[in-house]
């Protein structure tokens, strides 16, 4: 059953890949503007979509498998990471687009941040950031070991300190 879990799972890949060479006259160079000027949208489907296909096992699998802190702490570390990432983009766009373009295109600064997050298909700082919040999702999902619950919890109710001396 394993094995041919792995062959559809090698199949869907090679099918999103395949996705790139949809006959896309219409689509080409749909994400141009003074930030730029992009590849075809098929051929970004067809990237994103190989990350997504490509971490979703694994994502499956630490979801099934994995306790609630470490769902927490991988999924926190994703973000992290693609937070990082996303943070290097826009100090690269501020620090060596901006000075480099007229003041007129200077206001599609947002426009061009989006654009390269979008086209940016060799490192998956978006399907990172999906895979952490799913993560984090998970974990928020699961129940607490009983000992780990606070005394808050109403089980475990506790009259509050009352001085009668006052």
């Amino acid at each position: 059953m394993k094995v041919l879990g792995v062959a559809l799972w090698g199949m869907l890949l090679y099918g999103t890949l395949r996705l790139a060479d949809l006959p896309t006259a219409t689509w080409d160079h749909s994400i141009c503007g003074p930030w730029g000027c992009g590849p075809p949208l098929s051929a970004l489907l067809a990237c994103h979509g190989f990350w997504i296909v490509l971490m979703a096992p694994v994502v499956v699998w630490a979801i099934r498998s994995w306790s609630r802190p470490t769902l927490w702490r991988v999924g926190t570390a994703l973000l992290a990471g693609g937070s990082l990432g996303l943070a290097a983009i826009a100090v690269d766009d501020t620090t060596h687009w901006l000075p480099a373009v007229s003041v007129a295109q200077r206001a599609y600064l947002p426009q061009r941040f989006l654009f390269r997050v979008a086209t940016l298909v060799d490192a998956p700082l978006v399907e990172l950031l999906l895979a952490g919040a799913l993560l984090l999702l998970a974990a928020r999902g699961r129940s607490r070991p009983s000992s780990l619950q606070d005394d808050r919890s109403p089980d475990n109710h506790v009259e509050p300190f009352r001085d009668n001396n006052v």
